[in-house]
């Protein structure tokens, strides 16, 4: 098992809302005992917990990394450590890193039903992730022919309560197919749909 925990374990830069720059002290190599693989740089958050880290592995070569595995809107800790064949080292110390808003991962459970002959009665849950402080959700639509695909269109106006979970889209041709997304928000933008 290596020996030495890599020293002066430092955040240079925030990136965005899930990445991020850090620097340490290499390893001296008589302390490796055992062929150097590199080093691990492991995460985690308070909602995490510390047995469920993730891991980013950097080569060997290596006294800095862009970790990108941050969670927005978090306290995230940072440990970096070197590993040989077999074994990890002791752990550098800790980092709290404070992430700012990111865009929402996405809406949970999202239904359509038919509202008379051109509308829909939509509804959703708010997504499991929203990486920020949720502002209210987009809806956008598609007419579907066959297999071509039409304009992306928005629905008016965007729903400004976070709260909402349901909206009606109106409008539609009847007897018309349409492919439906929605999207939640915060301050940075809309989410993945």
């Amino acid at each position: 098992m290596p020996t030495q925990a890599p020293g002066n374990f430092t955040l240079l830069e925030k990136i965005d809302s899930r990445t991020a720059l850090f620097s340490w002290d290499p390893v001296r190599p008589e302390t490796l005992r055992g062929k150097f693989e590199g080093y691990k740089i492991q995460t985690w958050t308070d909602n995490d917990g510390e047995d469920d880290r993730r891991e980013i592995l950097i080569k060997n070569d290596a006294n800095n990394a862009v970790v990108d595995k941050l969670i927005p809107y978090s306290k995230n800790y940072l440990v970096v450590m070197a590993y040989n064949t077999d074994y990890n080292g002791p752990a550098s110390r800790v980092i709290e890193v404070e992430t700012p808003q990111g865009t929402p991962g996405p809406v949970e459970t999202f239904n359509a039903y038919p509202l008379g002959a051109s509308s829909l009665y939509l509804d959703w849950q708010q997504p499991e992730h929203p990486n920020g402080i949720l502002t209210g959700y987009r809806i956008y639509y598609q007419r579907v022919d066959g297999t071509n695909v039409g304009p992306l269109m928005e629905r008016e106006p965007p729903i400004v309560d976070p709260e909402q979970l349901n909206a009606k889209l109106a409008g539609l041709a009847p007897s018309t197919k349409y492919r439906v997304h929605i999207s939640a928000t915060t301050e940075v933008g809309p989410g993945s749909e």
